[in-house]
């Protein structure tokens, strides 16, 4: 008889840890997609490089950490700054260490801010579209990037960051970038 009430007991605890399991299944997507956004991760594209740009939105510091170890909460090194929100009614704007500047209607072809003058190029792929900045200010190359209303930017090449990068860039971790909807900095 005792046998019989360990083998139950045994079955019981294991239809426990069973619908334990799965629970934590159900509910940890839907927890992690409440978490607040804490910054954005772009990889460098080129084979080899492990470099990667991490925009944190709390601090507003933009830095280049190794993409093999990535962290929001890194301390401030030497090899990034902290960028300005710049952004007003009629754009999204960053400056600093990464220089974008979006319009925020989509019909707009070109553009003059924070002294970059950009044009928006067509691109192949949904609501994704190329812009391309030249800048006013000394040594600065300007800056080109992609960008999708609904998933914000997905990559860029130049910026004061990343240094000139011949067209191999840094592009997006994830799927939602800087200036995707609800993603704002």
């Amino acid at each position: 008889m005792l046998y019989g009430k360990d083998n139950q007991a045994m079955k019981l605890s294991m239809r426990c840890a069973t619908i334990a399991a799965l629970l934590i299944v159900f509910f940890a997507p839907l927890a992690h997609s409440t978490e607040k956004c804490n910054g954005y991760i772009y990889d460098a594209i080129s084979a080899g490089d492990n470099r990667a740009i991490v925009v944190n939105r709390i601090t507003h510091y933009v830095g280049v950490q190794d993409k093999r170890d990535v962290r929001f909460d890194a301390s401030f090194g030497n090899f990034g700054s902290f960028y300005e929100d710049c952004g007003n009614d009629t754009f999204y704007c960053l400056s600093g260490p990464l220089d974008i500047v979006i319009p925020k209607s989509v019909a707009m072809k070109q553009w003059e801010y924070n002294g970059l003058s950009c044009k928006r190029l067509k691109y192949p792929q949904g609501d994704t579209f190329r812009v391309t900045c030249t800048s006013s200010r000394l040594h600065h190359t300007g800056t080109s990037f992609t960008y999708s209303p609904s998933r914000g930017v997905l990559s860029f090449g130049n910026s004061p960051v990343g240094g000139v990068t011949r067209g191999n860039g840094f592009v997006l971790r994830g799927k939602r970038g800087l200036f995707s909807s609800g993603h704002n900095p």
